[in-house]
This record gives structure tokens, sequence and C-alpha cells, in this order.
């Protein structure tokens, strides 16, 4: 978390929350990102939650798998490295982890480490 955001190439807005239910078809633009938690960072922190809800890949009989395709999809999309993607997406999922711990949910917070680990073996450390 010290390395990742002082290794960004450049800095944009971020959403903060940008995840499948905060986006919404919409007329005047074919989407609209809702409920933002707006912050300056590296373009590859926001990516995560969508990449891993979207298809359901850690749900796959191989999740490794589907998971770093459906990073590399992203990445070209965005334009982005996916191990970049992939790298926010751990460190996302430790701190949420993090998170799930303090308020005492131990079961939601070892579910996070898990994905962690699994990201992290995508990203081949």
């Amino acid at each position: 978390l010290e390395s990742l955001p002082a290794s960004a190439t450049h800095e944009v807005i971020v959403h903060g929350d940008a995840n499948p239910t905060n986006l919404l078809a919409a007329q005047r633009q074919p989407w609209l990102a809702i409920d933002g938690k707006p912050m300056v960072g590296d373009p590859a922190y926001d990516p995560a939650p969508l990449v891993l809800q979207l298809g359901s890949p850690l749900a796959q009989r191989r999740p490794g798998r589907a998971v770093r395709d459906h990073f590399e999809m992203a990445a070209e999309l965005l334009e982005q490295p996916a191990d970049r993607l992939l790298a926010w997406s751990v460190a996302r999922s430790v701190e949420s982890a993090l998170w799930y711990a303090s308020m005492g949910e131990v079961g939601e917070g070892s579910l996070e480490l898990r994905t962690a680990a699994m990201l992290a073996r995508q990203l081949g450390v």
C-alpha cells in the first residue's frame, strides 16, 4: 500500500466505490456512476470490484484462470497493465479483510484473505 500508489505514472479522480450496484443505465449517457467516494489516485485502483463481481470469476471451477482472464480483458479496455490491476485488487482485498476483522466479522474477513491470496498467486507473489 506504500509502493503501489507511489509508482503510479499519473493520477486521476477515481470513483472509490466502483462496483456493479453503483453503475446504472442512463439516458443522457450510456452509464451513470452513483454513490462515489471520490479520491485522487492511480487509475488502476477502481476496477477491482467491477472485474471481480461482473461475470462471477471467483465462482468459476478454475477461479484463478477466470480471474486472470477477466483482468486481462479489463487491462486491455482500460489501457492499464493487468498486473497493476491485480496488485490493487490484492491490496483492496487485504484492506477489506482488515475492515471486516475490525467489525468482528471474522468469516467475511477470512473470505477476503482467501481472495487476496488467490489474486496474489495470479501475480506470482
